[in-house]
Parts: structure tokens; C-alpha cells; sequence
């Protein structure tokens, strides 16, 4: 069998890696970058581009050249290239088997298994619908696991003598996740997790984006301004202020072109997204009363995800938990490389034996009885607490699955879309 990689398919950017000689690395792509943007471009030829190379066509095609994929996943949406429809799955296969392809070229042998991460608040139906994409891709899909846990896994594996309470703060691209952890004596013990599916760098991009102009059909026009906000953002995670420079924007409607020309400063952007920054505030709390733990007994804080650059964000997860967040992992990279543990944690190329891991299912699983060939109405939950004040979006720490190689009589606590197909 081959080698299993680990993948982090992320809705701006996405990664690959994979264990040698008992480490992860990372593999660059056909540039030679170890991150690779969520983008691809379908020609009028068939051609598939992906990456840098397919971002190029978002200003020229953006009609057939297609980004944040991510997000539509399990919705049921339809993408639509040169008069045929793809589904969000089909369009992530192509980055999937870019990543693939440029990892076969690297090791210098075939690759058809993968372990691909999500969000840990991704529905059943989204995480099989990534599984799918992995299978359109031409792999296995070996492990579906869930992005702050695989952050933690790369923490933990270099700190496994540690006895400590872990929060991981993942804010991304698309989507928010908070994860709280214990980790002793070798084992990585996922208390509760909690987020938000639709929320990320790409809703500050739109803040931006509403502030400087409204390009309303106008596709060309639209991704300029966007790729502007992005540059706006990420320079004002280090600079006080940017200057936007869009000469001949857009088309007025006496005919003559309109350019954008606007200095945007720190305070005010970070003023702009406030209120989306704020809101992360619920989930951090959230989680932590699902896991049952005091910010007093948090010993470490994770910042996963590039939107936890902004400074702003730093902030409110430091006034928040009262302690400020250490950089201990690659914000960009540690997803990744916590993918490529798992992958070689499954097929035994980590050598240690006393590591396991164990995660949580995010939602509230429920039964319901089967008479006559159809289900009852009813249903029947088993919440942790009384069903009267039941929150679903809540109620997370009372099922746990153990992660690890199957050849050391490990098995499977949740099957199905929650670790992946089997």
C-alpha cells in the first residue's frame, strides 16, 4: 500500500504533507511553496489550473476560475465552467489531486491515501462530501479529522511529558473553531469544541471590500477589489496604515472611468470587522464550559489559522481568557503537519507507541425508531443535560472517539462521515 499524506484543504490556502524518518514535512508545490491558494481555473480546453497560476485568471476569467470553494461544500450548490456545472466537491478534486501530484513528483512514488482535514463544526453530510472529494481524486480517504485537533496533535507530539490544559483559537480563512484539550501523559484528550462554519478572513475581506466600492456586475472589477482587501488586510496586521491603489476600477455611468484611491488605517478597519470579532467571544466561553474548564486552568494558547494575525483578534482572545496566546506552532503549517501525524500515526511511521489521541463529536447525536419500513416522528437525544434547555450547538462532551492504528486494536468510537468512510 502507499504512503498516507496529510492534507489540509482550507478555504483560502491548502497544504500537504506527510512523514519522513519519523517527522512531518511539508511539500512544496510546482513552484516550490509550501502553501498553495485555494484556486482553480477550468480553460475552454479542459485544462485544469490550480494555485497561483489558476488566482492569475481571477481577474481575467472569473467566470470559469473559482475560489472559497470550501464553503459551498455540502450545500448542494452547482459551480458552472464553459456552460457545464461541477459540484463544489468535483472543483475540490482538482486541488486535491494537485497537492497529490505535486507530492508523487516530490517523493518519487504513487500516493492513494489521504488523511484531509475539516472544521470541527462541519456537519456530517459537509465531512462526507470532503470524503467524496478525496475520492473523486483517486484516493482512500483514511481519517476525516478535525482541523484544531490536528493543530493540537503538532503541539502535542513535541510536548507529550506535559501535563496541561490546552485552547486552540483556529480562525481561518472561512471558518471559526475553538478546541479545548488535555494533554498527559502521551494522550491528547479533546474536551469540546465549538465554532462557526461562516466566519473568517474572507467576511473582513467583504468588510473591506463594501467600504471602498460596490463593483455590482462588474466580475473583473469585483476580484481586483477583492484581492486589494485581502492585501489591506494582511499588511495591516503589521502596518498602521495601507494605501488601496485601484486606478480604473470601474466605469461610470457618464462613461468615464472611476478609480479608487483610499489610505485605510488600522484603527479603522479593526473598528470595521469589530463586531465579527467580537462574536468569537461566545464560542471561546462556550467551549470552555463544555469541557468544564476555568480560563484560570488554561496553561496554553494556540493561535491556528492566518486571520489570527490581526491583531485586533489577539487581543480579544487575550482580554477573553485573560492570559495572551503564545506562538508555538505555524499558524499557516501546523494543520498540515498535524495531518501528516495522524496519516503516520495510522500507517506506524511515528515512532511512538504510548501516543493517543482522542477527539469529540461536535454535534448532539440522536436516534430514531424504525416501524414498518418508514421512521417515527419522534426522536430520541441523549443530551447531557436536561432536554429542556437543550442546545445542540452545545452539548458536545459526552461522545469521544480514539483516534490511532488499527494494528494496536484500536477502533472506532463514531463510524462514518464523523472519522471518514468505513
Amino acid at each position: 500500500m502507499s504512503r498516507i499524506v496529510g492534507i489540509d484543504l482550507g478555504t483560502s490556502t491548502s497544504e500537504i504533507g506527510c512523514i519522513v524518518d519519523g517527522s512531518a514535512r511539508l511539500i512544496p508545490n510546482s513552484l516550490g511553496r509550501l502553501i498553495t491558494p485555494s484556486v482553480v481555473h477550468i480553460g475552454q480546453d479542459g485544462k485544469i489550473l490550480v494555485g497561483e497560476e489558476a488566482a492569475e485568471y481571477l481577474f481575467t476569467r472569473p467566470d470559469c476560475t473559482f475560489m472559497e470553494v470550501k464553503r459551498l461544500t455540502g450545500g448542494g450548490e452547482k459551480l458552472t465552467a464553459h456552460g457545464k456545472e461541477y459540484a463544489p466537491e468535483e472543483i475540490q478534486a482538482m486541488l486535491l489531486r494537485y497537492l497529490v501530484g505535486c507530492a508523487e513528483t516530490s517523493l518519487n512514488e504513487k500516493i492513494d491515501r489521504a488523511v484531509i482535514t475539516v472544521p470541527a463544526y462541519f456537519t456530517d453530510v459537509q465531512r462526507r462530501a470532503t470524503a467524496k472529494a478525496g475520492e473523486l481524486a483517486g484516493l482512500r480517504v483514511e481519517r476525516i479529522i478535525n482541523e484544531p485537533t490536528a493543530a493540537a496533535l503538532d503541539y502535542g507530539l513535541s510536548n507529550l511529558k506535559e501535563c496541561k490544559n490546552v485552547l486552540v483559537y483556529d480562525l481561518g480563512g472561512g471558518t471559526l473553531d475553538v478546541t479545548v484539550l488535555e494533554l498527559f501523559e502521551g494522550v491528547i484528550d479533546v474536551k469540546a469544541s465549538c465554532g462557526n462554519n461562516h466566519l473568517g478572513g474572507k467576511d473582513f475581506d467583504e468588510i473591506i471590500m463594501a467600504r471602498l466600492a460596490d463593483p455590482t456586475g462588474d466580475e473583473r472589477a469585483l476580484m481586483r477589489l477583492k484581492k486589494a482587501a485581502e492585501d489591506c488586510k494582511i499588511a495591516l496586521s503589521d502596518n498602521e496604515e495601507f494605501q488601496v491603489s485601484l486606478p480604473f476600477l470601474l466605469t461610470g455611468k457618464d462613461g468615464k472611468p472611476l478609480s479608487v484611491e483610499q489610505t485605510v488605517r488600522r484603527d479603522e478597519f479593526e473598528a470595521w470587522i469589530g463586531e465579527k470579532v467580537l462574536s468569537t467571544r461566545e464560542p471561546l466561553l462556550s467551549a470552555l464550559a463544555d469541557a468544564g474548564i476555568s480560563r484560570e486552568d488554561l496553561q496554553v494558547i494556540l493561535l491556528v489559522g492566518g486571520s489570527t494575525r490581526i491583531p485586533c483578534v489577539k487581543d480579544l482572545v487575550a482580554r477573553t481568557l485573560g492570559a495572551v496566546p503564545r506562538s508555538l506552532v505555524d499558524p499557516d503549517l501546523t494543520v498540515a503537519r498535524g495531518a501528516a501525524i495522524q496519516a503516520g500515526l495510522i500507517e506506524g511511521n511515528i515512532n511512538n507507541e504510548d501516543l493517543v489521541l482522542t477527539d469529540v463529536c461536535p454535534y448532539t447525536l440522536g436516534t430514531a425508531p424504525l416501524q414498518h419500513g418508514l421512521f417515527e416522528s419522534r426522536r430520541v437525544f441523549d443530551p447531557p443535560h436536561s432536554a429542556k434547555h437543550h442546545d445542540p450547538r452545545r452539548k458536545n462532551e459526552t461522545l469521544h472517539y480514539r483516534l490511532g492504528r488499527p494494528d494496536r486494536g484500536d477502533h472506532r468510537r463514531v463510524s462514518g462521515g464523523i472519522l471518514g468512510p468505513g
